[in-house]
This record gives structure tokens, C-alpha cells and sequence, in this order.
């Protein structure tokens, strides 16, 4: 599995290395929060969504560590 810093590459290239949409139904309770949220941190729904699916999958042990660091995503271990 590869990963790339997102924000080191131009425009275009971004969007070529995110061609896949998923589609998701929300509370519009839920919309409303994120978008509170979304503003705040200055970023868009869809890189809010994005970070929340890949912190689930840290969670999940999908990611090794060095890809966590990558990421900037700490996982707290159970026994702390």
C-alpha cells in the first residue's frame, strides 16, 4: 500500500489520485455539525470525510505504523 502527501502535488494531479466517489446519507443534525466543524478547521466536507474513513481504519489496524505517522494519525493503545 502507497501513500502520498496529497498537498505535494499539483491541482490536477490530486484529483487523478481521487477518482472514486462514495456516496453517503447523513442526519442533516450530522450535516449541519460537520459543516460547524468543516468551517472551523478551514477545510471542505469531503476532506473531512476522508480523514474520519482513514482514521477508522487506523483504529481498524489497517495501517502500519510508519503509514499512521505519514498520515499524522495517533492510535491510542487499549491498555492506556
Amino acid at each position: 500500500m502507497s501513500f502520498h502527501n496529497i498537498k505535494s502535488f499539483p491541482p490536477v494531479e490530486r484529483m487523478s489520485l481521487m477518482e472514486n466517489a462514495i456516496r453517503v446519507r447523513i442526519s442533516s443534525k450530522d450535516r449541519e455539525l460537520i459543516e460547524k466543524v468543516c468551517k472551523v478547521r478551514g477545510e471542505d466536507l469531503s476532506s473531512f470525510t476522508r480523514r474520519a474513513l482513514k482514521k477508522e481504519l487506523a483504529v481498524l489496524g489497517i495501517y502500519k505504523q510508519g503509514e499512521l505517522t505519514i498520515l499524522g494519525i495517533k492510535i491510542q493503545n487499549e491498555e492506556d
